[in-house]
């Protein structure tokens, strides 16, 4: 069981190095800026609060990690997936 575990972990980091070289940082960090606005108008709560919130519940790694899909699907869908997300770690909005 140990070895699935770490095999699990070594296909997601190199997962994770794969989308920071085919996409730029600047690429990841708007499009995760434009999540958090999105997020925030979606809830009618500031920036400051939805960034807050998806960061105590992971959800600001998950964009940064799977960015590569996520740029691809519409803002309400990602922010509704965000906040289903968020809600299975513990999260109430």
């Amino acid at each position: 069981m140990y070895f699935i575990f770490e095999l699990t972990k070594k296909i997601v980091d190199l997962h994770i190095k794969f989308i920071t070289t085919m996409f730029s940082i600047k690429e990841i960090s708007e499009y995760i800026v434009a999540l958090i606005a999105a997020f925030a108008k979606h809830y009618s709560i500031t920036e400051a609060e939805a960034y807050s919130y998806l960061n105590r519940y992971g959800a600001i790694k998950v964009a940064h990690d799977f960015y590569d899909v996520m740029h691809t699907q519409t803002f309400d869908d990602m922010v509704q997936s965000m906040a289903s997300y968020c809600s299975r770690k513990g999260g109430t909005l």
